[in-house]
């Protein structure tokens, strides 16, 4: 038998809900499934191998990135918070 790493996650895409257009998971199966068979490669790949799951998580912030607000602390100052993220 033979014996292959699969990959149980492959991607995932933040979206602001302002450009976003709707498609079906079959429509964004099919896209994948277009862009790995032309490839140029010589991988066997059936669009039953391929699964999308579709969620939408605001975490209550509507358009906001959730990321945002998390707040970081130093290590060696425990009064120091710092965020990834700096507002103009």
């Amino acid at each position: 038998m033979k014996k292959r790493d699969i990959y149980k996650f492959a991607s995932e895409t933040l979206v602001n809900p302002k450009n976003w257009k709707p498609q079906s998971e079959e429509q964004i199966a099919s896209e994948i499934y277009g862009c790995a068979v032309n490839d140029g490669t010589d991988r066997s790949l059936n669009f039953d191998d391929i699964r999308v799951v579709t969620a939408v998580n605001t975490f209550g912030l509507k358009d906001k990135n959730p990321v945002e607000s998390v707040r970081f602390y130093n290590k060696n100052n425990i009064k120091s918070i710092f965020s990834l993220f700096f507002k103009n």
